[in-house]
């Protein structure tokens, strides 16, 4: 009997050990090829190689390219599966930063589908500066993320989904869920029901976005999703799924919140993926090719109006159209730029301070006046808007505002690091839970400022705890099979393939 168990634990510290040699052997050239890539952009940022007209090409597709490159060398070379929430995140990064002027450069023509005065941004200095600054946050998370990755092993779950069930993270995130969608239909309704599809892009926003409770409905049934899938048995979540993409992803993308619909999709596939659920290659395919479809397509149906699609030449929408849409992000990161070139002080970390002394120190300390939202020059965002407009807001541009361009290395870096030690809570449904509602918020701030993250992410946190306890207190068992807890770094060979959708 003890030779049987010996030789299984022996073979595991075997195998163990020889990880750690590879680990070992494979840091260093990974500090090297990584930092290579930050020195190298920040060289050009320092020597101004894009100021010239004729460097824009050149620029373009080089960052896009690199960019793309680190996204294949997280998956391949850090060996992190395809759907994990780093290299996710990369990929949402890059469609955001890269995708507009890298494809802009490869097939000129799309260009002549945007107006001169929408396209006025696109050959600045600025611009070309700001792929060279997104380029360096890149790279300085995929630094931070290869040393807390383990090449060629993944984490276990816990149980399989079909045993590993939560009562509690079930039932309160179908009442999230409901109420949130419920909320949103009776907002929608109120503000013109129907026709609020047919409102300008800037009009809806301006007014139904801002004026009305619509953005907190949406937040609270997209969290209440994220619950129901982390707490739902093998057959049980691709419900929560049809619900939200029925009464949130649908109407958003109708009325031109793409973000409200896709950073949550981006998010449910990670975590289903971290949970052990297998996602089929040509699942993943059919929706990305949908997506990439749905946007120019609802886009032109909003410009010409319902009743004029016949005058619309459908050959010419193509999913290059999409990245030119989602890739103008990018203008926020170049309109942060522009500011300090034009007087503005860096902010020194001011605005990552912001929302800790805005929501804790000034509820905490009595004698302590909070600034009023209109009048804090730590928002980025809020300048933002009566500067740029609609332009919305951009992580990497926040980090350049902060602090130059080593602002980007170190927000980045910062993340890269949170990113791993999130990649180590193991696949159970609490575990699922807390990585979920950790990168729902980071994915959307890569397009937004840092102001709202720590409330929503503490928030989260709070109600998943909250499901615990209820859940140990008054469920004596599991929807179906044996309760478990969660942890941490739980080595084990054998869900790569569960993460790569094969």
């Amino acid at each position: 009997m003890t030779a049987s168990v010996s030789a299984p634990v022996s073979s595991l510290r075997a195998d163990t050990a020889e990880h750690r040699r590879r680990d070992i052997t494979f840091l260093p050239l990974h500090v090297v090829l990584v930092a290579l890539v930050v020195l190298l952009s920040l060289g050009a940022i320092g020597v101004s190689i894009y100021e010239p007209p004729e460097s824009h090409r050149l620029i373009a597709i080089a960052t896009g390219a690199t960019a793309a490159g680190l996204i294949a060398y997280a998956r391949y070379f850090l060996r992190l599966p395809w759907l994990s929430a780093p290299v996710v995140y990369l990929v949402l990064f890059w469609t955001f930063h890269f995708g507009m002027t890298f494809t802009a450069v490869l097939f000129p023509s799309v260009l002549a589908k945007i107006s001169d005065q929408d396209l006025s941004w696109f050959f600045y200095p600025s611009t070309r500066l700001a792929m060279l600054v997104s380029l360096v946050g890149a790279a300085s998370f995929v630094l931070a993320i290869g040393f807390f990755t383990r090449r060629g092993r993944a984490l276990q779950p816990l149980t399989p989904i079909s045993s590993d069930n939560e009562p509690a993270l079930y039932i309160m995130g179908w009442l999230l869920q409901l109420a949130g969608t419920a909320l949103v239909v009776v907002v929608l309704a109120q503000n013109g029901g129907l026709a609020v599809f047919s409102m300008d892009v800037l009009e809806f926003r301006a007014t139904v976005m801002t004026e009305t409770l619509l953005p907190t409905a949406i937040d609270v049934a997209t969290f209440g999703c994220l619950l129901v899938v982390c707490g739902a048995s093998l057959r049980q979540w691709p419900w929560a799924l049809v619900v939200w993409g029925i009464g949130i992803a649908t109407p958003m993308m109708l009325v031109g919140q793409r973000s409200s619909a896709l950073v949550p999709l981006a998010t449910y596939a990670a975590v289903l993926a971290h949970r052990g659920v297998r996602l089929r290659l040509g699942v993943i395919t059919a929706v990305v090719l949908g997506v990439l479809f749905a946007i120019p397509a609802v886009r032109i149906y909003r410009d010409v109006g319902f009743a004029n699609r016949d005058l619309v030449d459908w050959t010419d929408v193509t999913p290059l159209d999409t990245f030119m849409e989602l890739g103008g992000s990018l203008q926020a990161t170049r309109a942060y730029i522009d500011w300090i070139e034009a007087g503005d002080p860096l902010l020194w970390g001011a605005s990552y301070w912001a929302p800790f002394d805005r929501q804790i120190l000034g509820r905490l300390i009595p004698w302590r006046e909070p600034i009023p939202y209109e009048q804090d020059e730590r928002v980025p965002l809020r300048l933002m808007v009566e500067r740029e407009a609609a332009l919305g807001g951009s992580a990497t541009g926040e980090a350049y505002y902060n602090f130059g361009p080593f602002g980007p290395v170190i927000y980045f870096a910062g993340l890269g690091v949170l990113f791993g030690l999130l990649q180590r809570f193991d696949g159970s449904a609490y575990g699922s839970a807390m990585l979920g509602a950790s990168i729902l918020p980071l994915y959307f701030n890569i397009r937004s400022d840092w102001l709202s993250m720590p409330a929503q992410i503490g928030q989260g946190l709070v109600v998943i705890a909250i499901c615990y306890f209820v859940g140990r207190i008054v469920f004596t068992q599991p929807l179906s099979g044996s309760r478990q807890s969660v942890r941490l770094d739980l080595p084990a060979a054998g869900r790569s393939a569960v993460h790569d959708g094969r």
